[in-house]
């Protein structure tokens, strides 16, 4: 298994490396990157991991420091009851602003970032049916889901009451 560093901002850095591990006979590849921002499938039959700058050191120094290195990749799974990670996207707008420090924003966060999406199986860019997306197309429609959902409760609120509620509720 070989441990990959990059700073490529390009979605095929991923795919690329476990690609050449592959062909030079590897058995699987942990790509550390920054930042995280992008998670794209490597190749359909080899093992592949995505991890933040901080955790590949981690897994350098634990390779130096032993003779004999083992690594185990296991298919993801879902944690329940786990805190969810508070990172905000290296891509999205976050406060304070530079400007004025007295200004945080954004209010309202929502995951964005290589979030699982249903294709059309003649799609260009995906023909498996799926494909992960990032950005705010990916965010809004949890936080219009949220909205949505508090409408059906509040039909008289106004929007700024739908933000408030949002805003100091939220974790």
């Amino acid at each position: 298994v070989v441990l990959c560093f990059t700073t490529s901002p390009f979605d095929t850095a991923v795919s690329s490396a476990a690609s050449y591990v592959k062909r030079a006979g590897g058995l699987g590849v942990i790509v550390a990157r920054h930042p995280v921002n992008i998670l794209r499938p490597c190749l359909d039959d080899f093992p592949c991991v995505v991890v933040d700058y901080e955790l590949g050191t981690d897994i350098l120094l634990y390779i130096r420091s032993t003779e004999s290195p083992v690594v185990k990749i296991k298919p993801s799974r879902t944690l329940i009851g786990q805190p969810v990670g508070t990172k905000v996207a290296a891509f999205s707008s976050r406060g304070p602003n530079p400007i004025s420090a007295a200004i945080l924003k954004p209010d309202i966060a929502a995951p964005g970032v290589s979030i699982l999406a249903a294709t059309t199986p003649n799609a260009t860019f995906s023909d498996r049916g799926f494909i992960f997306l990032s950005g705010t197309s990916m965010a809004t429609p949890t936080i219009s889901g949220v909205i949505a959902l508090l409408k059906t409760l509040h039909r008289d609120w106004s929007p700024a009451a739908f933000r408030s509620a949002i805003v100091t509720t939220a974790w």
